[in-house]
């Protein structure tokens, strides 16, 4: 993204799932399986089971991915919580 933003650009992710609460945690990977038909073409609903849950539960903690985004170069990085944590929205500026 570095690469193809002009100083001065926004970055800006959405990042599904790292849920603040144990619980909420609990909720998402029980309803993650269900969506796993909607990978039709890329992938095999079997191969969604199973590439879902652990790419959620391997994503960085919201403090590492703002920490790994600042690395990177971008500034004024912050974030926002939705829905208790469920979605995150991570933004970034290229100086």
């Amino acid at each position: 993204m570095w690469r193809v933003l002009r100083p001065g650009g926004r970055m800006i992710i959405l990042e599904i799932f790292h849920a603040s609460f144990e619980a909420v945690q609990a909720v998402v990977l029980f309803l993650l399986p269900p969506s796993a038909a909607g990978c039709r073409r890329v992938l095999l609903a079997v191969q969604c089971l199973q590439v879902l849950p652990d790419s959620v539960l391997e994503f960085p903690s919201q403090e590492e991915f703002s920490g790994m985004i600042a690395e990177a170069g971008f500034r004024n990085v912050h974030l926002h919580e939705l829905t208790f944590g469920i979605a995150t929205i991570y933004v970034g500026e290229k100086v």
